[in-house]
């Protein structure tokens, strides 16, 4: 059907949002919604949230760079290097990790092929640090 009114009012995004907006009438609206919510209010945070959120370990550049890099030589995956960061509650970004991370990646790789690090060495270590990771999460 054409629309003969020549205003574009149907023409461009939004327009069922906008037929939707012009449907509503106060009838319509449910008692609960007169009053507009306060959003400075909002839901009060869980215990647990405020606990973790306290909990966070200060540390300085330095001592979270350290942390990373010893993380990064334990284990392979940047995934089990950033679980390990926020299992610790240390207060790191993934984009932070990230950086550091591939930092010590590209020195390890040219410590590797100039020989100064032996490969094997670093999976045995590695594999060493899974095994007693493990043993810790169970208990024994």
């Amino acid at each position: 059907m054409l629309d003969q009114n020549n205003d574009y009012s149907s023409a461009g995004p939004g327009f069922k949002r906008r037929r939707q907006r012009e449907r509503l009438t106060p009838e319509d609206v449910p008692h609960k919604m007169k009053h507009r919510p306060k959003p400075y209010l909002g839901k009060p945070k869980s215990a647990e949230h405020e606990r973790t959120k306290g909990d966070k370990i200060d540390i300085s550049p330095r001592g979270l760079r350290a942390r990373v890099q010893r993380l990064t030589l334990q284990h392979e995956s940047f995934h089990d290097v950033y679980d390990e960061l926020k299992r610790a509650n240390f207060p790191s970004s993934a984009v932070l990790c990230s950086s550091l991370r591939n930092e010590t990646m590209q020195i390890v790789k040219l410590m590797i092929e100039e020989g100064l690090i032996d490969r094997d060495r670093l999976d045995r270590y590695r594999e060493e640090h899974r095994k007693d990771l493990r043993k810790i999460r169970q208990g024994i």
